[in-house]
């Protein structure tokens, strides 16, 4: 084996590193953690896919009722508004029973004021 530096020999048309123990298992610690770091960013990744799926379901269950929500406003529109037509309708019929007791009431004085000029006669 032809030596071309002292950490660095070729053989057989490859070429060999010499490295210290010491940073060869820090090299090889580092790559576990780099594959770690790997699994866990994959996991992150899925969990924020999940996240972003149960996001999509509650904005879609906000736009539902928000729906809901003015379909009731509309309801409640619709109520307020037969509400008010029957309030001035029981104005309306209580004006007419005000103006049909006067009349009784004119008319019973008069009938009665007639009555008594018959019978003083």
């Amino acid at each position: 084996m032809p030596a071309i530096s002292q950490s660095v020999t070729a053989s057989n048309g490859d070429t060999l590193v010499y490295i210290p123990q010491k940073i060869a298992k820090q090299i090889v610690i580092d790559l576990e953690k780099g594959d770690l770091c790997k699994k866990e960013s994959e996991s992150y990744l899925r969990d924020i896919e999940s996240l972003n799926t149960a996001l999509a379901a509650k904005d879609g269950q906000i736009n539902n009722l928000q729906g809901v929500q003015e379909n009731l406003n509309k309801i409640v529109e619709e109520k307020n508004g037969v509400i008010a037509k029957q309030e001035k309708y029981q104005a309306t019929l209580r004006r007419q029973r005000r103006w049909n007791l006067y009349k009784g009431w004119a008319g019973g004085t008069v009938v009665g004021t007639v009555l008594g000029i018959i019978i003083m006669l």
